[in-house]
Formats: C-alpha cells, structure tokens, sequence
C-alpha cells in the first residue's frame, strides 16, 4: 500500500513514518508498507529518537525543524508527523524520489522505431575474446586443467 501523505485545510501536510531507532545511518530510507521508512542513531529513550525523527525529515525536506511536528505515536516505532510550509507533491517528491527507469541488459534485443530490432554493442574486448577463440579450432584449445587459477591460459 503505498504512502498517503494528506494535506490540511491549515496548509500542513501530514503521513506516518515507520522510526527505525539504533540505526548505522540517519536518512529517510524509502517505504515501509504505507509508511516512510525514517532511520535514526538515537536509541527509543526520553524522546531522543524523536528529536532525530525531527532533524532528519526537516534535513531532507528543507524545512527548519520548526515546521515538523510529531502528531501522534511519541512511543511508538510508528508516528504521525505533520509539516508546515510544503505542499503535499513536494513532501512526496523531497521523501520518496522518482526510481530511475531500469536499463535493459545488454542481451535483451533492443526495439527501435515501429519494433524493429536494433543490433546490441559489442565491446572491443568481448570482440577480441569472441576473434581469438574462434580462430582456434576445437581440438587444439587448452583443456580446463591448463588454465592458471584466474581462468586465463598459460600459452596466452
């Protein structure tokens, strides 16, 4: 389910936030169910990790910590957080980022204009690789047991 983030007749916007507390790094780290997911150093003891929750979501946000504000769950690892001053498309865009597009692997064929099939790239050296193999025949290349330990021949 996907992060709701609602905007307030006030102007504020508010989400949940998923709080991972003893954490190796402070950032927002993407989604957790429909919650963003907040890491933070602080242990959950005397509201030091919502102090942290604070500094971290108005760092990414680029709001002074004035502006964001815990609704509700102050104990709990899942908290209601409102901020003043964004819009509800901004705080999306500045929390969850657009992924890039994934990139086909180089041997899946390529279709350009009206599906036609676009010839792949070979590396030089992949080239080279594929030249010299083939111009040796079959029965005069190297067993796998001459081969050094990095998979290159001894001859070579």
């Amino acid at each position: 389910m996907p992060v709701t983030f609602t905007a307030r007749p006030d102007g504020t916007v508010r989400f949940v936030v998923r709080v991972q507390p003893r954490s190796s790094r402070a950032c927002v780290d993407g989604e957790h169910g429909d919650a963003v997911r907040v890491r933070v150093h602080a242990a959950p003891v005397d509201g030091g990790a919502n102090a942290d929750v604070i500094v971290v979501l108005a760092d990414a946000l680029g709001v002074p910590k004035r502006d964001v504000r815990i609704v509700s769950g102050e104990t709990a690892r899942q908290k209601v957080v409102e901020v003043a001053g964004l819009a509800t498309d901004s705080v999306r865009a500045r929390l969850l980022p657009t992924p890039l597009p994934s990139i086909p692997h180089p041997t899946t064929p390529l279709r350009g204009d009206r599906g036609a099939v676009v010839e792949s790239v070979q590396s030089s050296a992949a080239r080279a690789f594929a030249v010299r193999t083939s111009a040796v025949p079959a029965q005069h290349r190297p067993a796998h047991d001459e081969r050094n330990g990095n998979g290159h021949n001894h001859l070579a």
